[in-house]
């Protein structure tokens, strides 16, 4: 977990990108930050010292220098191109939003125009959102059909034209902005937006942006809203809560999908879930599944549970499924379970495949499973598949052969010589030459050799040299100079260099020397980086610094990139450096301190820091202390800290102090403190009063209290009732409430009990109140009755205009009971139940 954040990237990424940042101090990013120089942004590889760069950069620009800064980058290929535009853009969201639109509006490049439209949406959504939804429904309409649905339409002549589709997305694109920002600030806002757009432009996606990520941030208040949708809509609206829920805690998902109400929503709901509660507890989600009322869900869900537990368990599936009763579903899920046993162990499956009565069903199933039945009855499998009709059997060799090569390569290639052509007989070819060279490369190699000349045949004679070459290095020598110079011999070589490399690294990376055309070594030695990381990291280090790397241009497609000879060398050392350091950290420390103060002994500090300071933790804290002022600094001290706080939280914090920026200062107190509470939140909470900082008190304070209470609400609540009578009390009472009822309800019955009446208290009782009701509706009664010892009368009657808003939906005739006899002002009384009724 990194836990302490990047100092520089949290002062880099300020949204008013305001000057005088930290970690541009350095004279690499100041040259790399020029105006005169955005091409070397966009070609730089290190998305840290970017960041910086383009900051830098960015805050030099004047609000009209903008647009062409944009156009230039938008032109450029490279590494750096998407971070550099997507700063630019929010730049320009922020300075001139109207001018962005308009930018938008225009046809171009389909990444830059949707990352603008993103960043002046979401921009605005914070500012005005009444102007945002204005000026999304100022866009040009091009269609109101959905993206999705374009590539299902059946009728070629309704398609929307290209230019039609372009405008729709944009549209999309400028809604889900809007919708998704709206949500982190007022999700019920951000739904009905989301359906306004629903109905206007058969716009369905934020339905699903908003649920998801309220079930996040309150479930119950998710919950309610979902409910007060329409049917159609609940549908949807459930899946994407259960969808939310559900990768978090499957329970916690089906406990939420049970409480719904009966009908399609819930089935909807419990669907997903049931799915992935089978990881678990396939036989327990099974019974559960068989109880969805909807046929169709259920047969689908059903299958699903099915097809996980045949992974993890076949032979259990299979017995459970010949416990069901009779009927085409139970035997489609008993094929599916029968060849993935067969898969495991055939010889165990098959005398339950063969008491399958019907032919053509058994022989789906052998036909699924060859490859475990030519492992374990070579004869019988072949004797099946020369007895298949022709169309079937032509299908069927090359499984069958394939598994066949894996046991005895030999016999396989004189099936294959004897068998007409197939399809995807060369598939065959390749994977025998595979099998075969891990048994006998020789042999493989004599075989090869008789295959008509073809790139296939290339192939498989350099992976058969490069295993012959770790098996006996000479004859892998004495069949490569028979081979003629060229690309194929290029191959060979660098599949031996390889193989060796594992025996031998000198003289792996002497046959790179000598046998391999310059144009093709730079690019086979950083082939090489990760098994050299792993068997020699401090030879290969040694040996990549002082390399003679070549400038290179890669192409793919239509697009090339240019990398440096700095670039190629940064590329191979920042495998090698860190893994030197898990081997020995104070010669690689030597090594590196030792290096030229330029641009790659700074970022292979930055690789290494971790390493480092896992292995030697005083020797890099000292070391950190000498880093001047800038990102490297920011970061290594960063990653130290990380280190020292997991073996050491009281150490890491008194290094701290010897830090002389207050800010940096401030920052990794925090940010530790709040770590630390995660395992011993007792010992943290001892520090905070040293932090200096008020604000940063109250809100590492909140944080420890929300982690906390949700592992101990007995403990943290001893500690909040020394609190001053606050609002701060206030939410924290409020948190140990809710989290108090999920593990002990009657502990936290009685602490409510036993405290002081106040306004902390109020707040206590309306959070437990509301807790009650969150997981389980049907317990509404029971919330109202803990409603009522709530002191403050407005407090009191603002939960009670809502508990009883939702009673009214559950069973309007308790509820309507309840109303009449409480203590509510009769206008209040008569607004409720007049809403009820209309």
């Amino acid at each position: 977990m990194r836990i302490l954040g990047n100092i520089s990237l949290t002062i880099a990424l300020s949204i008013s990108f305001s000057g005088g940042r930290a970690f541009a101090q350095g004279s690499q990013n100041q040259q790399i930050s020029s105006a005169d120089n955005l091409n070397a942004l966009v070609l730089e590889t290190d998305s840290y010292r970017l960041t910086g760069a383009i900051a830098t950069y960015v805050d030099s620009l004047k609000p009209d220098d903008i647009p062409n800064a944009v156009h230039e980058v938008e032109s450029s290929q490279g590494p750096g191109k998407t971070q550099t535009l997507s700063v630019l853009v929010s730049k320009w969201s922020d300075s001139d939003p109207k001018g962005a639109i308009l930018e938008s509006q225009k046809p171009g490049d389909r990444v830059t125009t949707e990352t603008i439209i993103s960043s002046v949406y979401s921009a605005l959504t914070r500012r005005d959102l009444a102007s945002a939804v204005k000026e999304v429904r100022q866009m040009p309409m091009g269609g109101v059909i959905i993206n999705r649905a374009i590539d299902h339409m059946p009728d070629p002549k309704t398609a929307l034209s290209h230019t039609q589709q372009s405008l729709a997305e944009k549209r999309f694109t400028a809604m889900t902005a809007v919708v998704r920002t709206e949500t982190e600030i007022d999700p019920g806002k951000a739904l009905g937006i989301a359906l306004e757009f629903r109905t206007d432009y058969l716009w369905d996606d934020g339905l699903y942006i908003v649920f998801d990520r309220w079930a996040q941030m309150n479930l119950h208040q998710a919950t309610l809203a979902l409910l007060e949708l329409s049917s159609g809509l609940r549908m949807d609206g459930a899946r994407s809560i259960a969808n939310s829920l559900v990768w978090k805690d499957p329970q916690t998902a089906i406990a939420w999908a049970d409480q719904l109400p009966e009908g399609q929503m819930r089935s909807a709901a419990a669907q997903y879930v049931v799915a992935q509660w089978a990881q678990k507890d396939p036989e327990a989600a099974f019974k559960y599944a068989q109880k969805l009322p909807l046929l169709r869900e259920r047969n689908s869900v059903l299958g699903q549970i099915i097809n996980e537990w045949s992974m993890n368990d076949p032979k259990s599936a299979v017995e459970f499924i010949d416990s069901l009763p009779e009927n085409s579903q139970r035997n489609a899920m008993l094929q599916v379970a029968l060849v993935a046993w067969a898969l495991g162990d055939f010889n165990a499956a098959m005398p339950r495949i063969q008491k399958i009565a019907s032919i053509k069903e058994r022989n789906k199933i052998l036909n699924q499973v060859l490859g475990a039945w030519v492992k374990a009855d070579t004869g019988s499998a072949i004797k099946w598949v020369q007895a298949l009709p022709p169309s079937e059997r032509d299908l069927t060799w090359s499984g069958v052969l394939t598994s066949l090569a894996q046991s005895n390569p030999a016999l396989a290639a004189e099936w294959l010589g004897k068998i007409p052509d197939y399809p995807r007989k060369s598939d065959t070819i390749r994977n025998l030459g595979y099998f075969w060279q891990q048994k006998d490369p020789e042999a493989a190699w004599n075989w090869v050799q008789k295959l008509p000349d073809s790139e296939l045949k290339n192939q498989i004679s350099s992976g058969i040299l490069g295993m012959m070459a770790f098996v006996d290095l000479k004859v892998a020598m004495a069949h490569l100079k028979t081979l003629p110079v060229g690309s194929f011999k290029d191959a060979c070589i660098e599949s031996m260099v390889r193989s060796m490399v594992d025996l031998d690294v000198k003289s792996a990376l002497h046959l790179l020397e000598t046998a391999t055309p310059s144009s093709a070594r730079d690019d086979c030695l950083l082939s090489l980086s990760s098994p050299l990381s792993q068997i020699d990291p401090k030879f290969a280090a040694i040996y990549g610094e002082a390399y003679p790397w070549q400038a290179n241009m890669r192409v793919d497609g239509n697009q090339s990139q240019y990398f440096s000879p700095k670039a190629r060398r940064e590329e191979f050392l920042e495998y090698m450096v860190p893994a030197w350091f898990q081997q020995d950290p104070s010669g690689a420390a030597a090594w590196l301190k030792a290096l030229p103060d330029d641009e790659i002994k700074q970022l292979l500090l930055e690789y290494s820091a971790r390493a480092w300071a896992s292995m030697d933790i005083d020797a890099s804290s000292a070391y950190a202390l000498t880093i001047p002022s800038g990102p490297l600094r920011s970061d290594f001290i960063g990653i130290v800290i990380e280190v020292m706080a997991d073996n050491n939280p009281t150490k890491a914090l008194e290094w701290i102090k010897q830090l002389k920026d207050p800010s940096e200062t401030k920052l990794l107190q925090r940010n530790l403190i709040e770590y630390w509470a995660q395992t011993d939140p007792d010992a943290a909470i001892q520090y905070i009063p040293s932090l200096s900082d008020e604000k940063t008190k109250t809100e590492v304070t909140q944080s420890i209290i929300d982690t906390w209470a949700g592992k101990n609400a007995a403990s943290v609540a001893r500690w909040v009732a020394n609190f001053p009578e606050n609002k701060e009390k206030e939410r924290a009472y409020s948190m140990i409430a809710v989290r108090w009822f999920d593990q002990d309800p009657l502990q936290a019955e009685t602490w409510l009990n036993q405290l002081p009446q106040g306004s902390s208290r109020d707040a206590a009782i309306a959070g437990y109140s509301g807790r009650i009701y969150e997981m389980d509706h049907t317990k509404i009664a029971s919330a109202y009755q803990w409603s009522q010892k709530i002191a403050d009368p407005t407090k009191r009657q603002a939960l009670e205009t809502y508990l009883f808003g939702q009673w009214m939906i559950i069973d309007p005739t308790a509820a309507d009971a309840v109303i009449v006899k409480s203590t509510l002002p009769e206008d209040v009384k008569s607004k409720i139940l007049k809403a009820q009724a209309h």
